[in-house]
């Protein structure tokens, strides 16, 4: 997100079990916005919102930002 550490508000989230077997809580799982979790889960973001931005879905944040799979988080 420009380079810069900025916070990002989760207001929904999916969760998924068993979506991974080693990646580090944080790291980006795919192209939809899932972000793995501690004990192989994942979180789907859903709905987030910017500080100081509107809410946005999940589908509409990827679309403005360069957050691809591999990518930390955190």
């Amino acid at each position: 997100m420009n380079g810069e550490a900025q916070r990002l508000k989760v207001l929904r989230a999916i969760l998924i079990e068993k979506a991974h077997d080693k990646a580090a809580a944080g790291t980006v799982l795919d192209d939809h916005l899932t972000i793995a979790c501690a004990g192989g889960g994942a979180l789907r973001l859903v709905s987030v919102q910017r500080a100081g931005k509107g809410v946005l879905t999940g589908e509409a944040f990827l679309r403005g930002h360069s957050i691809v799979a591999g990518m930390m988080l955190g």
